[in-house]
């Protein structure tokens, strides 16, 4: 997402900034309360000027902590990423976030120590302010409310407000090695497909057995040391045989796995707001489904090696908390204990456990299945091709010696197609 310095107009939270303010920015409500979770969203008025900030009387809450029917809504005192904000007889539904209490020690003399705990402050980093009229919701000039949409009848509102597309995500961040891809002499997985110009832009798991349709990816500048696409899958709890969420994301050398997100948007070259289809990001996979600090198993596939299931279920926190929480990191490299199953994964050379290579069907099990597929595409060359367990592009005796060695192997129930 393009770092901007953010400078427009807002008919009563006047935004004329005298200092240009570095972060990012977002044309769309829903994507910036994706992007940036407030700690509040409330329809109401400002009622009474307050220093550098508002006395803010609440019409209707609608996500968020609980609070006093007013509040203290700061804004900016010259120099911080915050709208001026000012009294008015308007109607207007903010997304806000605790005060930072920046603004009592940084520009106007006089608001030392009025910013305190229980306050809020509103962001210029995104757009979260938007105006109410007549039973109308309408985002400012030049902004949306959420995918092309400016206004919409507030009962729809409140029901977007609550829907996937303007839901903030949950975030997993995932680390797992295949045994295809593993080097011996650097220790990290190698990158075959990505230099050669194999690896495809769109996901290949929207196809049987994995059917995953829900969006089509497409990644045009893949990152440089990506390994391949895998499918993650969130399943219930009490019935694993229920999926909850799912995404697709790329697997660096290093074992990260990236999120592939199509709902976020960027700026285009000539300072238009666009949608772009896919932004790959390095902090992990989001799911709209699945609810922050419930607990879901996790499913791990890639399109030739068993995939694996967490041992447990995993509790996930809400975007952008990564890390904030020892459930939201999971390294299914550290161990067997960390998948359901017995002897699901294989230790490498450097103590890293590894996904088994050798499902050429990926059905969940290696079995003479997978060898005729693998003999049908012998000596292929070039190519992005299932029996091709090693990762280099070509179907070769390695790829038969990994699946040799895999034979039998029989993956836990949830990833048995």
């Amino acid at each position: 997402m393009r770092f901007i310095s953010i400078s427009f107009f807002l008919i009563i939270l006047t935004t004329q900034l005298n200092f240009a303010c570095t972060c990012i920015d977002n044309a769309d409500f829903c994507g910036s309360i994706a992007n940036n979770p407030p700690d509040l969203i409330v329809k109401g008025v400002a009622i009474a000027n307050n220093g550098h900030g508002v006395k803010f009387a609440i019409l209707d809450h609608l996500i968020g902590v609980e609070t006093p029917d007013t509040i203290n809504v700061w804004g900016d005192t010259g120099i911080l990423c915050r709208h001026y904000v000012s009294a008015s007889a308007d109607t207007l539904i903010l997304a806000l976030h605790y005060v930072d209490y920046m603004g009592n020690t940084i520009g106007l003399s006089g608001t030392v120590n009025s910013e305190r705990a229980g306050d809020f402050m509103l962001s210029v980093c995104g757009t979260f302010k938007l105006f109410y009229e007549n039973g109308i919701v309408k985002a400012p000039s030049g902004r949306k409310l959420t995918y092309g949409s400016q206004a919409l009848q507030y009962p729809i509102f409140k029901d977007v407000l609550q829907g996937p597309r303007c839901k903030p995500p949950v975030v997993l961040s995932l680390k797992a090695v295949l045994e295809g891809a593993y080097k011996t002499t650097t220790d990290i997985m190698h990158t075959n497909l990505k230099d050669g110009g194999l690896l495809p832009e769109i996901s290949p798991y929207d196809q049987t057995p994995w059917n995953y349709l829900s969006q089509q990816e497409k990644v045009i500048d893949m990152p440089y040391n990506t390994v391949d696409w895998v499918y993650v899958k969130l399943l219930d709890k009490n019935d694993p045989n229920i999926v909850v969420d799912e995404a697709v994301g790329l697997l660096q050398d290093n074992g990260l796995i990236y999120g592939v997100d199509d709902k976020r948007n960027n700026w285009n070259a000539n300072y238009n707001w666009t949608y772009l289809d896919d932004i790959v990001d390095s902090r992990g996979l989001r799911f709209y489904n699945a609810n922050p600090n419930e607990e879901y198993y996790i499913v791990l596939l890639h399109r030739n090696h068993v995939g694996v299931v967490s041992k447990d279920p995993v509790s996930l926190v809400r975007f952008p908390q990564v890390g904030a929480t020892q459930h939201t990191d999971y390294d299914f490299t550290i161990g067997l204990n960390t998948v359901m199953g017995n002897n699901q994964m294989r230790e490498m050379q450097n103590g890293e456990y590894a996904l088994l290579a050798g499902d050429a069907n990926n059905d969940g099990r290696i079995t003479i299945h997978d060898m005729n597929i693998f003999y049908l595409g012998a000596s292929q060359i070039n190519g992005y091709y299932a029996p091709d367990f090693n990762l280099e592009g070509n179907v070769t005796i390695h790829d038969f010696n990994l699946y040799i060695k895999n034979a039998g192997t029989i993956g836990a129930s949830p990833v048995i197609y």
